[in-house]
């Protein structure tokens, strides 16, 4: 996982196995096959970090040119120049990255051309152009952005704000604070994303052949093969979609979670996320949602097995003011979402009982349990968590990774990240970035 925040331009990021994170980078050359893990934080320019076993630790740091061979994680967080993402002619160059790059708050990047938004990937063994990027995920406020090429597993950029819909444009003129994200998981191939004005997350994709004039947002999850997402006024979110025609003219999101086949999502006017859906034909003209009030844009529909059939959202108590998204894939029991400011992600949760005040996104895989999280200013990713109590007042980005239990994460000033943490009492008032790998 890389998480670049506030990059003025980035070069090369090739070849880095998991992750790796960066706070207050000035200048970046080039970050190539890193081992394990290197957070740099205030860096003021890089000059070569290569063949890392495990875990270099910069602070306030004069220089870096490489981080080659990395393995395992490179966060990079407030960046404020980046030289080299090698070939990219927009973002020429995030090549055979084997884990993760987030890049969040970047307020220009010349490698990373075209792109206004965010773009995250995961797992995507090889890209081959994203251009003309409207918006952007935890690339937010990014100038512009133009090939991800031969990415391996997954860049991830945070800070979500806000955004409306957007086609063909190429930097961020009429967005304001706007932060999306494009999250790509276990992506096999990918042709082409162009002219992508919010988001576009894909999981598990193994093919894309093009992502053209996508408005919003657009989430793949374990995509068999896209043939064309065009003309997207927000955001489509598929996950475990063995195959995809067109998802054309969506005015907001569309949400789709173990989806067999799917014909057309066109003219949606506000956002549909179907999880484990068998099959859809076609979603076209739809205002909003039929069931669910206050709804800002989204409509969560989980087990459907057909689109007229709702089916089991057992305890869904309230759905009201979501301000941009909230995709929710296998879960069990929802209480209430209320007032979230931008996304909220949803996948194989146990339970929840509160989503509230979420200022930009939240993410969270394969858990089990959760009581709250509230006032999360930006964007929380939780992978294999087992349980956790509370994240409250986090002011950026939470990753947890294979977690086995938390008490609390609250008032978090910048980025915490954790792997494979056994467990954790407290978190608190941690001002800049805390990373835990292997604990």
């Amino acid at each position: 996982m890389g998480a670049l925040s506030d990059v003025g331009s980035m070069g090369a990021l090739s070849n880095v196995g998991p992750m790796v994170a960066l706070s207050d980078v000035g200048y970046m050359g080039a970050l190539s096959d890193a081992c394990s893990m290197v957070a740099l934080s205030e860096v003021g320019y890089m000059g070569a970090l290569s063949d890392i076993g495990s875990m270099v630790a910069l602070s306030e740091g004069g220089s870096m040119e490489a981080l080659s061979d990395a393995c395992s994680m490179v966060a990079l967080s407030d960046v404020n120049y980046m030289e080299a993402l090698s070939d990219i002619g927009s973002v020429v160059a995030l090549s055979d990255i084997g884990s993760m790059v987030a890049l969040s708050e970047v307020g220009f990047k010349e490698a990373l051309s075209d792109a206004c938004s965010m773009v995250a990937l995961s797992d995507v063994n090889y890209m081959e152009a994203l251009s003309d990027i409207g918006s952007m995920g935890a690339l937010s406020d990014v100038a512009s952005m133009g090939a991800l090429s031969n990415v391996g597993p997954m860049v991830a950029l945070s800070d979500v704000g806000s955004m409306g819909p957007l086609t063909d444009v190429g930097s961020m003129v009429a967005l304001s604070d706007v932060g999306s994200m494009v999250a790509l998981s276990d992506v096999g191939s990918m042709g082409a994303l162009s002219d992508i004005g919010s988001m576009v997350a894909l999981s598990d994709v193994n093919y894309m052949e093009a992502l053209s004039d996508i408005g919003s947002m657009v989430a793949l999850s374990e995509v068999g093969y896209m043939g064309a997402l065009s003309d997207i006024g927000s955001m489509g979110a598929l996950s475990d979609v063995g195959y995809m025609e067109a998802l054309s003219d969506i005015g907001s999101m569309g949400a789709l979670s173990d989806v067999g086949s799917m014909g057309a999502l066109s003219d949606i006017g506000s956002m549909v996320a179907l999880s484990d859906v068998n099959y859809m034909e076609a979603l076209s003209d739809i205002g909003s949602m039929v069931a669910l009030s206050d709804v800002g844009s989204m409509v969560a529909l989980s087990e459907v097995g057909y689109m007229s059939d709702v089916g089991s959202m057992e305890a869904m108590g309230a759905l009201s003011d979501v301000g941009s998204m909230v995709a929710l894939s296998d879960v069990g029991s929802m209480v209430p979402l209320s007032d979230v400011g931008s996304m909220v992600a949803l996948s194989d949760v146990g339970s929840m009982e509160a989503l509230s005040d979420i200022g930009s996104m939240v993410v969270l895989s394969d858990v089990g349990s959760i009581e709250a999280l509230s006032d999360v200013g930006s964007m929380v990713a939780l992978s294999d968590v087992g349980s956790m109590e509370a994240l409250s007042d986090i002011g950026r980005m939470v990753a947890l990774s294979d977690v086995g239990s938390m008490v609390a994460l609250s008032d978090l000033g910048s980025m915490v990240a954790l792997r494979e943490v056994g467990y954790m009492g407290a978190l608190r008032d941690i001002g800049s970035m805390v990373a835990l790998s292997d604990e």
